[in-house]
């Protein structure tokens, strides 16, 4: 991904990945290593842009993006 990216999901302490983390131009090897093990964290590295609409959609039950949170 180009540009700043925010990590959308939950702290994962174990992986060393806290909520809200922001990545400019690529990520860190352990954020590669654990996409590389859970393809779906990627999908809650949202755009700075996009930011308000996925929180948004975060907090709505049925969401894509609610049950990627969970």
């Amino acid at each position: 991904m180009n540009g700043t990216v925010m990590y959308c999901g939950p702290t994962l302490p174990t992986q060393g990945l806290s909520a809200h983390a922001l990545f400019t131009d690529g990520f860190p090897p352990h954020v590669e290593r654990l996409a590389e093990q859970c393809p779906e964290i990627m999908r809650l590295m949202v755009p700075v842009a996009n930011l308000s609409d996925v929180r948004r959609r975060l907090r709505r039950h049925g969401t894509e993006e609610h049950r990627l949170y969970q």
